[in-house]
């Protein structure tokens, strides 16, 4: 933090000095307002590229939350395949032992 500039109000001095203090605190005051310009540009940059980063974030949430339901949907249809495999299966072995007897009606039919 910068020393406190003593006022010369109250103190007879020269002009030249008075001058020469008015442009030390002149060049204190322009570094201090340079120095808090480049901390606010840097927070705005900084705030700008939080800001693209949560944009971005929101955008990958919502892409997981469609192939979450996307798998979730195939889920159901794999479900309901392999119930309907397992109907197609029972009415198989069902025709195979029909089958069979077929076949043994036909040959002792033809015997």
């Amino acid at each position: 933090k910068p020393a406190p500039v003593p006022t010369f109000d109250d103190v007879p001095l020269p002009v030249e000095t008075k001058k020469s203090a008015l442009r030390a605190e002149e060049q204190r005051l322009l570094t201090t307002f340079t120095s808090d310009l480049d901390k606010i540009q840097e927070t705005r940059a900084k705030i700008e590229e939080v800001s693209s980063m949560v944009g971005l974030f929101a955008t990958k949430v919502a892409e997981q939350t469609e192939q979450s339901d996307e798998c979730y949907d195939l889920t159901q249809q794999s479900t309901s395949y392999v119930e309907g495999a397992q109907k197609h299966l029972e009415r198989a072995i069902e025709n195979s032992n029909s089958y069979r007897f077929y076949v043994v009606c036909w040959f002792l039919g033809s015997a």
